[in-house]
């Protein structure tokens, strides 16, 4: 599928009550852990893993951790933890 701002979906989002929501599409996946042994929930029939919670030493560019369907482990940088635009105006402009 796609979105016309995964930034603005995926990846970790301050909450109006304070708390921090991160959210992941990971496919043919079993489970998912965000750094610091945050257990991600998966949204029911979908390969979204959702954390909600206070956020508390969750660092600005967290790992992403999970078993594949075979239980292999895989871990990574979550892409969607660099929020800051990547690209300028001017370059948007060329």
């Amino acid at each position: 599928g796609s979105h016309h701002d995964p930034h603005g979906v995926l990846g970790a989002h301050r909450l109006s009550d304070g708390r921090v929501r991160v959210l992941a599409h990971i496919p043919m996946c079993a489970a998912v852990e965000i750094e610091g042994g945050l257990a991600a929930t998966r949204v029911p029939g979908t390969d979204f893993f959702l954390w909600v919670g206070a956020g508390h030493g969750l660092p600005r560019r967290y790992r992403l951790a999970w078993r594949d369907g075979h239980g292999d482990r895989h871990e990574q940088v979550d892409p969607y933890a660099f929020v800051e635009p990547q690209l300028t105006d001017d370059d948007l402009y060329l």
